[in-house]
């Protein structure tokens, strides 16, 4: 990069410097575009997986579910013993003598929750 000073007088007397600067040629812009290209091409790449990883995973309306049903349970509006499989889940109630267990296996995640609650609750 090429700088010239020069040196001016105004008619007041006071001397103004100005700059020359050159230009940046085609290929340096075009080697700064391409490097800001890839830049925003990676991060947004980064930012889209992590959204499909948060939306793959959501366990909301699963855990919603569950507790629902304990829920009904727990205040005999469920005729027991339940079972209920979807896609997503497979959820088992079943009641003994003092204590209700409810089951509920995420198919997903291949995680499984156990309740015990108490049928005097």
């Amino acid at each position: 990069m090429r700088v010239a000073l020069f040196r001016k007088k105004e008619r007041s007397g006071a001397v103004v410097v100005l700059k020359k600067i050159r230009a940046a040629t085609l290929v340096e812009t075009i080697i700064a575009s391409g490097i800001v290209l890839i830049v925003f091409t990676i991060g947004s790449l980064s930012l889209n997986n992590v959204f499909q990883s948060v939306v793959k995973h959501n366990e909301g309306p699963f855990q919603n579910r569950v507790k629902e049903l304990t829920y009904l349970a727990k205040n005999k509006t469920l005729e027991l013993p339940f079972y209920e499989d979807t896609s997503t889940w497979d959820i088992t109630i079943e009641k003994s003598e003092t204590k209700i267990q409810l089951e509920a296996h995420y198919k997903p995640t291949k995680e499984t929750t156990t309740k015990i609650l108490h049928a005097e609750d």
